[in-house]
């Protein structure tokens, strides 16, 4: 799993997202804090967690969103 911190370009705030398939998936929308420093806190449970929302059927967004 490729970690990532984005943002939308629109807004101001930082995000912990994952990349699938070139996408990045948003990982705050599977509960999942929106800080890296408290997502990687989470340890193996967040990791779990982060798994089961990105083998769904998510496809996340575009990188030039």
């Amino acid at each position: 799993m490729k970690l990532l911190t984005f943002k939308l370009k629109k807004e101001q705030n930082l995000r912990v997202g994952a990349l699938k398939n070139e996408n990045i998936v948003d990982l705050s929308e599977a509960s999942l804090p929106s800080d890296m420093v408290e997502f990687i806190n989470l340890g193996d449970i967040g990791i779990e967690k982060a798994t089961d929302y990105l083998e769904s059927n998510i496809t996340g967004i575009s990188p030039e969103i």
